[in-house]
């Protein structure tokens, strides 16, 4: 690796291997991380890393700095408009998350701005921004409004683009769209939220212990698609008082994800051979959560083939076993029998007294839904 191209990444990032680099940056959006455990996945990882993809590797640095870039400016944008009309929100995922593991160093690489609002609020802001020149793009139909209680039930978030700023939004009033895998209430986050700064403003965003319950709820929801949020996982632990840690393991068990617990430190133990636990966490890592967290490394995706296509019917029928299997309790894994995508919404408004009616008119949305993409 050329010493320019080193001189890009973050001081300690040396430590990673060119075909740990290159996996990590193209398949699992982890460019730029700094990683002590230079040994992940390496014996699993079969790609030659010559130079075309050293030279892919430095524009996919390049194009996420600009990216993170634009995204400072109109986060700091965005703040002055929800200040300007006296809103509140707590800045997540992404930008946040990259302050809090990395500091002031652009590290983490981001798709888009993630904020977490109150329910009731979300039709205000919704307007706010169409008039501020975004541009929703799911739902892109225009709600009616006898369906907007059952949109706030029944999802989590709206998305938006800036077409001018070429920056994504996501305005998101729970943390799951299934709510049953983590029921907590934006006042619930907001009463645990910790202070950032981005610049020379201050942002409100999650506390560590329910960070690293969101983080490793988010991996299991997906399968653990992406090597970078184990890498977010290890980091953020090993920053983690003794406090926040046993807070982790309260929740787990308030909320019922104990087994997904011990599952994601066993992936970090065995990949990222991350051993700062409590002695509480340490009694958590059973035999059998070892053996669980095996096969998982077995099934994400890049580990050991080349990446997968994550639109093949195949890839997503066995995402969502892994995503059932580890959605926790009973009524989670309900949750699925009812998961309607938006589209549904589009073509079948029902109030929300009669929203169980929903499932009847599959077939008919379906085919509608077919026949419009054919068009």
């Amino acid at each position: 690796m050329s010493a320019a191209l080193k001189s890009t990444y973050c001081e300690d990032f040396v430590n990673l291997t060119e075909l740990l680099a290159f996996r990590l940056g193209n398949t699992h959006h982890a460019t730029s991380y700094s990683i002590e455990h230079a040994t992940i996945v390496k014996h699993k990882l079969q790609l030659f890393l010559a130079d075309q993809f050293t030279d892919s590797l430095q524009q996919k640095i390049t194009a996420d700095s600009r990216k993170a870039f634009r995204q400072q400016k109109t986060l700091l944008e965005l703040n002055a408009l929800f200040q300007q009309n006296q809103l509140s929100f707590l800045l997540l995922k992404g930008l946040a998350l990259n302050q809090i593991l990395h500091g002031n160093k652009l590290c983490r690489p981001s798709l888009d701005i993630d904020l977490l609002i109150a329910p009731n609020e979300l039709f205000r802001i919704n307007n706010i921004l169409l008039a501020a020149g975004w541009k929703r793009t799911s739902p892109e139909f225009e709600i009616k409004e006898n369906q907007k209680e059952v949109l706030i039930k029944n999802f989590d978030q709206f998305l938006y683009h800036h077409p001018e700023k070429k920056v994504n939004l996501e305005i998101h009033w729970r943390l799951f769209r299934n709510n049953y895998i983590l029921p907590l209430s934006f006042q619930d986050i907001w009463k645990e939220k910790q202070t950032i700064k981005i610049g020379n403003t201050e942002f409100s965003t999650m506390g560590n212990a329910q960070y690293l319950a969101y983080l490793l709820l988010h991996g299991f929801q997906h399968a653990w698609e992406r090597l970078m949020w184990l890498v977010d996982l290890d980091i953020l632990v090993k920053k983690s008082s003794e406090v926040e840690i046993n807070n982790l393991i309260r929740l787990s068990e308030k909320h019922g994800f104990d087994k997904q617990l011990s599952i994601t430190f066993a992936l970090l133990e065995d990949l990222l051979k991350t051993k700062n636990y409590s002695s509480e966490i340490k009694n958590k890592i059973t035999f059998k959560s070892k053996e669980k967290a095996r096969s998982l490394i077995l099934y994400i995706p890049g580990s050991i083939d080349p990446p997968i296509n994550r639109e093949s019917v195949s890839y997503k029928l066995k995402r969502l076993a892994v995503e059932v299997e580890h959605s926790g309790s009973f009524r989670a894994r309900l949750f699925y029998l009812y998961n309607y995508p938006f589209f549904m919404y589009k073509y079948v408004s029902l109030p929300a007294t009669l929203s169980f009616l929903y499932p009847l008119f599959w077939p008919y949305v379906f085919v509608r839904n077919k026949v419009r993409n054919k068009n």
